[in-house]
């Protein structure tokens, strides 16, 4: 919880040049936006899964009454994909990691390596 420290980061940067695969995500909200770009400004082999403003989009389909409204001034640039703040800002509503929960776990599924 939280942006990532640098130490974390150099630490998560560490396992990259061991050959880990980084992938980042984080929630659809200015937080969110922030950890992914402290990440992925820290660790260049970083790549995002499921960040992109088709995958915000897809996490707003199911409608939910009580939703959290964004500081659309506040969120930071999302370099890596540059629709998604557009996209964000349009819609005004924050979208959470949940929402994309049988979609992140069936891309887990997807690339599980037995032993």
């Amino acid at each position: 919880m939280g942006t990532p420290s640098a130490l974390e980061i150099k630490a998560i940067g560490r396992l990259a040049d061991a050959g880990w695969q980084v992938a980042v995500r984080a929630d659809f909200d200015q937080a969110g936006l922030q950890h992914v770009a402290s990440l992925l400004a820290g660790i260049p082999s970083a790549f995002t899964w499921r960040m992109n403003a088709a995958d915000y989009l897809g996490s707003l389909a199911g409608s939910a009454p009580g939703r959290t409204r964004l500081d659309t001034v506040a969120l930071p640039a999302t370099a890596w994909d540059p629709n998604l703040r557009v996209v964000m800002t349009k819609s005004g509503y924050a979208a959470y990691e949940e929402a994309l929960i049988d979609q992140l776990l069936d891309d887990l599924l997807k690339h599980a390596t037995t032993v």
